[in-house]
């Protein structure tokens, strides 16, 4: 996500966490974040090492391809993992 509208729309009603308050500069920092739960603990909850899943490539570098393999948690598949063959580096292509 890169945009806050694709969160929250204007109008929205939201539950949200006071995290920090600043009466000096009259501001008061909120997180909706804070009260969800955290994808690292999803990923361990659901797939333990050894688990075979699917996911999404989202961008190549030289040395792999990231994936997507649930919302917010992306990994690397390194080159040396893509296949029992050689990959030759230079036919992965940033996007």
């Amino acid at each position: 996500m890169s945009k806050v509208t694709d969160v929250l729309q204007l109008g929205e009603e939201v539950t949200v966490k006071v995290i920090k308050l600043d009466p000096e500069q009259t501001r008061i920092s909120l997180s909706l974040r804070q009260l969800q739960q955290d994808p690292w603990e999803r990923l361990v909850q659901s797939m333990p090492v050894g688990s075979i899943v699917e996911g999404q490539v989202t961008k190549t570098k030289k040395y792999g391809a990231f994936l997507q393999i649930m919302p917010g948690i992306e990994g690397l598949l390194h080159i040396s993992e893509l296949s029992w063959d050689h990959v030759e580096t230079r036919r992965c292509r940033s996007r």
